[in-house]
């Protein structure tokens, strides 16, 4: 945006100064004009909305209940047949091995040497 009247200032010679006061106030109208807009949201239904909210919560909870109970006993298993602490496996090792499909498919992507694999490959 400051390009504009920057760029019109060098050719325009005496103007310059009245081009640039123009620009300023509009800018400043289209700044006032923004500061004045409600950034508010309006919910039609609140109630609808919260009751949503909190039960979609609880389902999530239950969820997380539900398969947390297989995922430390697996993990402790594996600790003790690998002779692992289960704290370094449930830390460090857990973490890597279910976010790695993010870094594996980049390096795949990369080594294609295409431009939309190196876009795919930046994006991720």
């Amino acid at each position: 945006m400051l390009q504009e009247p920057r760029a019109y200032s060098k050719h325009a010679g005496p103007y310059a100064r009245k081009y640039s006061n123009n620009f300023h106030e509009l800018t400043n109208r289209e700044h006032k004009l923004l500061i004045n807009q409600s950034d508010a949201i309006i919910v039609e239904n609140a109630r609808l909305t919260t009751l949503k909210a909190v039960l979609l919560l609880l389902l999530g909870t239950i969820i997380a209940v539900v398969f947390s109970y297989p995922l430390v006993d697996a993990v402790d298993n594996f600790s003790n047949a690998t002779n692992i602490p289960s704290f370094f496996t449930s830390f460090i090792m857990l973490p890597l091995a279910t976010r790695s499909s993010k870094p594996v498919s980049a390096i795949i992507f990369a080594s294609q040497k295409k431009l939309r694999s190196a876009s795919l490959t930046l994006s991720e």
